[in-house]
């Protein structure tokens, strides 16, 4: 095994045996969790199966108390997991707290976290590209250690202090891009790689559920079968701005062959701040029996993606 691997190893190993473990853990769901101290109001994560597969989305909080902390090893060798969505009010992702999810390729971070702890992502191989909140202020050491298909990694303000060997093993080619004007950055490289300033512009990112995030053009939503004149269960999409700039002029419209077969409403904000989030929903009623299909658009002031399309599609039954 590599010398610097098995050092690395062994570190994380250090690292996760002399965290301090929960006295008085309970669980939520698949979650594992305590309070965030004696006496506090607020909660951390602990711990997930490693046996779970597919996306999470972390809650917001649990029994009325908000999480704020994903502890150490929370999910650590979740191999299974694809996606996971940390949601807004997280404050911290503790030591190597999704090190070893060799199967993760998306991971959303809110505009809530200040520090990203050693080793938190470490070896996660299949992440392609991370966008790091301007709230961010701190890195630790190897927080991104041999993620070896991380092609980019994009700040979303000024640089944060880093810990050593953060984006050792990497992929080939791995890039920084940063916000013009954010401080702290050098061109050409930062951190020894390439490193090129980017205009912020306003970005659409489309959920449903919360956690799946869909691509435009490509994404369809399906209604299964519904009988003929009845109004079936809604489907919510929460839009999301990941940018930081305020993404505005949003609106909902549909076409297509069969548009007025659903109905939606419009997002619960037309405009969202950086990091903000809205939701709006759609139902199916078919008019008449077979397929009936529509294709839904979601317009904004974003350059890439407007409108955002969506196939919407149900089968009327008698």
């Amino acid at each position: 095994m590599n010398r610097k691997l098995l050092t690395t190893l062994l570190a994380v190993g250090l690292a996760l045996g002399s965290a301090t473990q929960p006295l008085r853990a309970a669980t939520f769901g698949l979650f594992t969790y305590t309070g965030n101290g004696a006496g506090s109001n607020t909660v951390k994560i602990t711990g997930y199966p490693a046996t779970a597969t597919g996306n999470v989305v972390i809650p917001a909080t649990i029994y009325g108390k908000p999480v704020v902390v994903i502890e150490n090893q929370a999910f650590a060798n979740c191999t299974g997991l694809t996606g996971v969505t940390i949601p807004n009010g997280v404050t911290r992702i503790g030591n190597a707290a999704f090190s070893g999810c060799s199967s993760l390729t998306e991971v959303t971070i809110p505009n809530s976290v200040t520090s990203i702890a050693d080793y938190a992502f470490f070896n996660c191989i299949k992440l392609t590209r991370v966008t790091i909140p301007s709230s961010v202020t701190r890195m630790g050491n190897e927080a991104f250690m041999y993620c070896s298909g991380l092609n980019s990694i994009s700040f979303l303000g000024n640089a944060p202090i880093m810990g050593g060997n953060v984006f050792d093993g990497v992929a080939a080619g791995f890039s920084v891009y940063f916000i013009t004007g954010s401080t702290g950055f050098t061109t050409p490289t930062w951190q020894g790689y390439p490193c090129e300033g980017v205009a912020a512009a306003p970005v659409v990112d489309v959920q449903s559920p919360v956690g799946s995030h869909l691509v435009s053009g490509t994404a369809k939503k399906s209604f299964g079968t519904v009988k003929v004149g009845v109004t079936s269960a809604a489907k919510y999409f929460t839009i999301t701005n990941t940018s930081t700039a305020n993404l505005t002029g949003l609106a909902v419209t549909k076409d297509g062959p069969n548009p007025a077969n659903f109905t939606n409403s419009q997002p619960t904000m037309t405009t969202l701040a950086p990091g903000a989030s809205t939701i709006f929903r759609v139902n199916f009623k078919p008019t008449a029996t077979g397929t009936r299909t529509a294709t839904l658009h979601i317009k904004s002031n974003a350059p890439a993606n407007n409108p955002f399309n969506i196939t919407l599609a149900g089968m009327g039954a008698l």
